[in-house]
């Protein structure tokens, strides 16, 4: 994201600091403190259903996350960020592991 996106509606900032200052500060150990992190997050925010969480993702700027398809034992979701390909994902995905253990329990 540059300073001359037009999609700015206020997340610049946290772009900044997810992009550039938390590479920084967290080195070659950034995939594991954020996967760490997302896990961490994941207990703070109670989520009741897949439904939530989908709300959820939206709400927390990590995106769209729909469901593709679920089977036995197995659950395959998409997680759409148009723009932000490039992000390192380990903060959502820290989050929905620790997020759908619970939810496959209920």
């Amino acid at each position: 994201m540059t300073v001359t996106d037009t999609d700015f509606n206020g997340k610049f900032g946290l772009e900044v600091l997810r992009e550039h200052v938390i590479p920084d500060i967290l080195g070659r150990h950034q995939p594991d403190i954020l996967y760490w992190a997302g896990k961490s997050l994941a207990r703070k925010f109670p989520l009741a259903s897949l439904d939530e969480a989908k709300d959820f993702f939206r709400q927390a700027g990590f995106g769209e996350l729909t469901l593709e398809r679920s089977a036995k034992g197995e659950t395959v979701l998409h997680l759409a960020a148009p723009g932000l390909e490039h992000r390192c994902f380990k903060l959502e995905a820290g989050f929905w592991h620790s997020k759908n253990r619970i939810l496959t329990v209920l």
